[in-house]
């Protein structure tokens, strides 16, 4: 019927492994984590299910978003070198050119110079962070976030990982060559 692991099995509990310390190690180790929440969502995967999730998923978390992105939506920004001035006898004073004009002065416009600078911050963009994804980084960041979103799938590597570090018991290896 159902697998015995040891001795001393009732019909309707929970068996556990009684041969070795080994097996408890590995059994112990991969429920105590399967069966208890490590990281709730919001930690790993960034945002939740807010309406600024995608904003918060881009910027925080485990791995944002941020570190998958391969083209980032761009912005022109404009700065102003100098200000304009009207050059009136010997002051130089801050009007309009038909004032300047008025007053026989010179006339400055301003200077200003435009670059086209990446948005890396994903702040007040509504979710539109990322022109296009690193499609194998993007991949594994989602398959790695899965995994730490899920205890379950945390207690069957844990599991995995002591079964095959964790040596043998001398009992079962002498059960073994028997």
């Amino acid at each position: 019927m159902w697998p015995r692991w040891g001795t001393g099995h009732r019909a309707g509990t929970v068996s556990t492994p009684t041969d070795g310390a080994r097996a408890y190690w590995v059994f112990g180790g991969g429920t105590s984590l399967a069966l208890c929440p490590l990281a709730p969502p919001s930690f790993v995967a960034g945002g939740g299910f807010a309406f600024y999730s995608q904003n918060l998923a881009h910027n925080t978390g485990f791995w944002p978003k941020t570190l998958t992105c391969d083209v980032f939506p761009t912005i022109t920004v404009s700065t102003t070198v100098s200000p304009s001035s009207c050059l009136v006898n010997t002051n130089s004073v801050d009007i309009s050119a038909a004032v300047c004009a008025t007053l026989n002065g010179t006339y400055t416009d301003a200077v200003t110079t435009s670059a086209v600078v990446p948005v890396t911050s994903c702040v007040g963009n509504n979710g539109f962070c990322c022109i296009s994804y690193f499609p194998g980084a993007a991949s594994i960041r989602t398959t790695i976030i899965l995994i730490l979103k899920t205890p379950y799938c945390i207690g069957f590597l844990i599991a995995v990982i002591l079964n095959l570090l964790l040596p043998e018991d001398k009992k079962e290896l002498e059960r073994a060559m028997g």
